[in-house]
């Protein structure tokens, strides 16, 4: 416990230097949560006492500290090595499927892994199936983008047509690859192309979804990053292909977060039925069962940025465990679907982890809890370029230090006996600050 608190300490200068090197965030006249070029600032790290209270989560702040501090396992030399990671997987992944519908990606080098995409039309649960080809695409680094706005790589008709005829959508499931994690279950997306609304409904219904996350706005620095696949005011509907898309509700749940409980009806076996019933005048059929989600939508994260406070984020994370969302797979998207997408799936994973360390006396396991680069790297090998920009994976771990200072306010569990693992607590909320 004295060499735990000795760490800690030790970390202190590093960390005070850390501070004292960040520029101010210029946030005047900004809501809760928005970009305003500068960095999130660290918080004052944990005192002995602390440390010495709850060995597991300050192991975790240590950890975390240490990486924003530099040096050849800070965060930089961490990202470096994921950069690395990403191009070779990029060679050796093939991309047969995107290649061949290249009107459905918003992006040319932001593409699914043919042997790790959604495939439509599979029964809900299902594994994605790989896609065999006679050639790979490399997706390449992923600095550079073609084309932006609903449009994406080609735009038009044959867009429509293709997205109706073929099992393609520009989606990856995300789920953990090792049974020591805790469970967890994503599909990331990009953002809808005006012509792959109604395969995005596709793809949420036939997955079993809870949530629908958004981390994109439509129109960013007059860049179009999504169409609009929603009804936006409550008590609207919508149709989108063959699907009815309702807003039956509208929570403000802070200034930049929104949720709206949406329905979405398969109309299109019900339509087909009513024309042959009104042929054959026989009695109207049932009104199709629809399909309910909890749609989030996040409005103060631009492209390739990163927010000042992460707040918002983390009361995010705490409502989608607040409503049991993680029960079944969370749809997540953005614009490419990679970048602020990838970082969303950290901190809603990594928090669960720190919630499960509550009274936990292992500082190894606190330490573990909080490992980032492997975390990233899980999701790279089953969706490239996760987490996509360097401050982006520095946010990370600013993001997870704020979340251990909340989580220390609240009251810790009394630890099992034996020193084995600590009970899973999923109601903690972290306020959104509104001034």
């Amino acid at each position: 416990m004295r060499q735990l608190a000795d760490l800690l300490n030790s970390f202190a200068g590093s960390a005070a230097r850390l501070q004292s090197s960040l520029p101010t965030p210029p946030t005047a006249g900004m809501p809760p949560g928005a970009v305003g070029g500068g960095a999130v600032v660290p918080p004052p790290p944990l005192s002995p006492h602390a440390a010495a209270a709850h060995p597991a989560l300050a192991a975790a702040e240590a950890a975390l500290m240490a990486k924003l501090a530099g040096g050849a396992s800070g965060c930089n030399a961490e990202y470096a090595a994921l950069l690395r990671l990403n191009d070779r997987l990029g060679l050796q992944g093939r991309f047969v499927a995107a290649a061949t519908h290249p009107e459905l990606n918003r992006y040319c080098d932001v593409l699914p892994f043919d042997s790790n995409r959604v495939r439509l039309g599979q029964q809900p649960g299902s594994q994605p199936a790989v896609t065999h080809g006679s050639s790979g695409v490399p997706a390449g680094p992923l600095a550079s983008r073609a084309g932006s706005g609903s449009a994406g790589a080609t735009a038009g008709a044959a867009a429509g047509t293709a997205a109706a005829a073929s099992d393609y959508i520009n989606a990856s499931p995300l789920q953990r690859r090792s049974e020591e994690d805790i469970e967890w279950r994503y599909i990331a997306a990009q953002g809808p192309l005006r012509d792959t609304r109604e395969a995005f409904w596709q793809m949420v219904v036939e997955g079993g979804a809870s949530a629908v996350v958004m981390l994109t706005n439509l129109v960013e620095r007059g860049v179009h990053k999504c169409s609009r696949y929603f009804p936006e005011a409550p008590r609207t509907s919508k149709y989108l292909g063959r699907y009815l898309v309702s807003t039956r509700s509208l929570e403000q749940l802070s200034p930049v977060l929104i949720r709206r409980s949406v329905s979405v009806k398969d109309a299109g076996p019900l339509l087909a039925a009513r024309r042959h019933a009104q042929q054959a005048q026989q009695a109207q059929p049932a009104a199709a069962p629809s399909f309910t989600v909890q749609h989030f939508h996040y409005s103060a994260w631009p492209d390739h940025g990163v927010p000042t406070s992460p707040e918002p984020l983390l009361a995010l994370c705490a409502e989608l465990r607040r409503r049991g969302a993680h029960a079944s797979p969370i749809v997540v998207h953005c614009s490419a679907g990679i970048g602020r997408s990838g970082v969303f799936c950290v901190l809603d994973v990594i928090t669960r982890r720190l919630l499960g360390l509550q009274g936990c006396q292992d500082a190894a396991r606190g330490a573990a809890a909080v490992d980032v680069a492997a975390l990233v790297a899980d999701l790279r090998h089953q969706r490239l370029g996760m987490v996509q920009t360097r401050e982006q994976y520095q946010f990370c771990h600013m993001a997870l230090l704020h979340f251990i200072r909340r989580l220390l306010e609240q009251p810790a569990p009394a630890a099992p006996a034996g020193g084995g693992k600590a009970a899973s607590h999923t109601a903690l909320v972290i306020p959104v600050r509104t001034s």
